[in-house]
């Protein structure tokens, strides 16, 4: 499953979950025939009680992620997201310096 419908999503870009329970090593092993996972990881997240552990990849083409997804120990994949912030004057968020607080 790959959740990318809302927002500025950055290409190729992925949070991966892994199921509870599970190795990131033999996660990679698993798919190092479509990616290494070594040199796209740049954090890796532990497990909760809610969730297995999880990491952050980076340049992940079309070929590397179908590897991933296939991997039956995923859970669940998510795009990184530009942050987006209203449009507001960077004057409007300082706390003017007339106010008495």
């Amino acid at each position: 499953m790959v959740s990318c419908e809302y927002g500025h999503n950055i290409e190729g870009d992925y949070f991966v979950f892994l199921h509870q329970g599970y190795s990131l090593e033999n996660h990679a092993k698993t798919v190092e025939n479509e990616v290494n996972l070594t040199s796209k990881i740049h954090r890796i997240y532990p497990g909760t009680p809610r969730h297995g552990l999880y990491y952050y990849a980076q340049d992940i083409d079309k070929p590397a992620l179908e590897g991933i997804r296939a991997d039956i120990v995923v859970d669940m994949i998510e795009c990184n997201r530009e942050l987006e912030i209203d449009n507001l004057e960077m004057e409007d968020m300082v706390i003017s310096e007339d106010l008495d607080l």
